[in-house]
C-alpha cells in the first residue's frame, strides 16, 4: 500500500470525508472550512497528525510507543480469578530507528486488519 493510500485509510478511520476523485485526485475535508489534496495528508511525517490517531486507537486497544518500537496490543480476559494476572495479545509490533515511522507502520497494519474484520 502506498503512503497516499495509507494516509487516506487513516483519514477515513478518523472520520474525515474524502471527496470523490476529480482529475484522478481525491480531496479530504479536514473540517468545515479546510479541504486538502490527498498528497497533503501528513500522517506519515508529522506527530501532530499521527498522535490523534494513536489516541483514538488507544481507546480501542493498548498503544505503547518508545524510541524504537510501537506496539498495539489487546488485553485478554484474566487468566484466573485467584492470581489476577492478565495476558496481552500482541496485535502489531513494529520496530524502527524512528519512532514516528514505527508508529505510522503499526497504525497502517492495524487499520488494514481492522478494515478486513469489519
Amino acid at each position: 500500500m502506498t503512503i497516499p493510500e495509507s494516509n487516506k485509510m487513516i483519514a477515513r478511520f478518523m472520520g474525515l470525508v474524502i471527496r470523490p476523485k476529480i482529475n484522478g485526485y481525491s480531496f479530504v475535508e479536514l473540517n468545515d472550512m479546510e479541504v486538502v489534496h490527498e498528497r497533503d495528508l501528513e500522517y506519515h511525517s508529522s506527530w501532530e497528525w499521527l498522535m490523534p490517531v494513536a489516541i483514538r486507537l488507544a481507546r480501542i486497544h493498548d498503544v505503547y510507543v518508545n524510541l524504537i518500537l510501537c506496539e498495539i496490543a489487546q488485553m485478554t480476559a484474566w487468566a484466573s480469578i485467584e492470581d489476577n494476572r492478565g495476558e496481552k495479545i500482541r496485535i502489531i509490533n513494529k520496530h524502527s530507528e524512528d519512532p514516528l515511522t514505527a508508529t505510522y507502520e503499526a497504525v497502517v497494519e492495524f487499520l488494514i486488519k481492522y478494515n478486513i474484520q469489519k
